[in-house]
């Protein structure tokens, strides 16, 4: 159990950041610089069975329900405009996925920012993005519950990306219709761990209380942020935890990584950079396979090519990356990286992110850097 709340406390820690960057992100504003909202929104779906050892329990409609409350931008800062007014907010999610007595319900908070992709008098359509902490009430025990292959852990990530049609039925209310795509799993901190992948169809309403509020024509630049191109090198350290068989044994992870990028506008930033590995479970290879004993033997060395989305103090980092130097060979010779990344003031930064090898997860990564310049 403490293994669950340390993995916990990492993710609970990546909301935090999140509601940070939020109110950051509006401290100062005026209330006419923000739209509040609450809505809620119903599921049914299926979970696609991409394992043969799950079509048994993933069989049936797998239904579920949200309610959240977020605030729509209307423009007063530069990145309002150039993403295109997103709205954001907190969520919670419960959901029946599967077969109860294997797979159990499924509770959820979240965190969101959903985008505008069109827009007319009648109706919208929007892409909206939620990251949250999971918890099951079913998951795999060898002797409780052996056949559960998909949830090793009572608490998950939780990933929705849903693209939806927003329908005008008066000045405060709008009808919601849409599909989406959830996904639950632990990266790999404990096997097994095949996740959960549902594809649904949606219906809800939303609702905007007060007075209709008009955009913000001209946005205000702030300090500094006209001072493009700019260049960033940054370094970081990172900790996490991984299984490799579902077995008692975890694995302690390190990683150092150095990114030097270019940021040309207001919403991106490219680069590259250096990765060291460290993990026990290499060493444990190492000794095995080669009989090694130098702290070089134990190590994967890597470059990656970055590309970040930049929502002012909060990043989203996508990373690629090909392992160049090793004495025992990598489980895929390409590895991916995804995370969100928040920086300070000061050039601190915190982050959470995902490593995985062709989409199959390694391990949850929770770091801190700094940025030298």
């Amino acid at each position: 159990m403490q293994h669950y709340q340390t993995a916990m406390k990492q993710i609970v820690s990546l909301g935090i950041l999140l509601a940070i960057s939020l109110l950051k992100g509006t401290a100062g504003n005026s209330n006419d610089n923000l739209q509040f909202f609450g809505g809620f929104q119903s599921h049914s779906g299926g979970i696609h069975a991409h394992h043969a050892q799950m079509r048994y329990y993933t069989q049936g409609l797998s239904p579920a329900f949200e309610i959240y409350a977020g605030f729509q931008t209307l423009g007063k800062h530069k990145w309002e405009h150039l993403y295109n007014f997103p709205a954001m907010g907190i969520g919670y999610f419960r959901g029946y996925p599967g077969k109860r007595e294997i797979l159990g319900t499924v509770n959820s908070g979240f965190l969101f920012m959903e985008f505008t992709t069109r827009e007319r008098a009648a109706f919208s359509s929007r892409i909206k993005y939620s990251l949250g902490l999971a918890h099951f009430s079913q998951f795999h025990h060898p002797e409780t519950n052996p056949e559960n292959q998909a949830i090793g852990t009572p608490f998950n990530v939780h990933f929705n990306a849903n693209y939806s049609f927003f329908w005008r039925l008066s000045p405060h209310n709008q009808l919601t219709t849409g599909i989406s795509f959830t996904h639950f799993s632990n990266g790999a901190y404990k096997k097994p761990n095949k996740g959960i992948n549902i594809f649904d169809f949606n219906l809800g309403i939303r609702h905007y209380p007060g007075e209709q509020k008009p955009r913000h024509e001209i946005p205000y630049y702030g300090a500094g942020i006209n001072q493009l191109p700019a260049y960033n090198l940054n370094v970081m350290y990172a900790m996490g935890k991984m299984q490799k068989t579902i077995e008692p044994s975890q694995y302690n992870a390190r990683s150092l990584s150095m990114n030097l990028s270019r940021q040309s506008d207001f919403t991106n930033r490219w680069g590259l950079g250096l990765d060291v590995f460290y993990d026990e479970y290499i060493k444990a290879e190492a000794k095995e396979i080669r009989q090694a004993e130098a702290f070089k033997e134990y190590i994967h060395g890597a470059v990656h090519l970055s590309h970040d989305i930049v929502f002012r103090n909060l990043s989203a980092i996508f990373n690629l990356g090909y392992y160049v130097f090793y004495y025992v060979e990598p489980y895929k010779p390409i590895f991916q990286r995804i995370g969100l990344r928040y920086e300070f003031s000061s050039g601190l930064m915190a982050g959470l992110s995902l490593k995985t090898h062709y989409a199959k997860a390694d391990m949850v990564e929770w770091g801190l850097g700094y940025r030298i310049f």
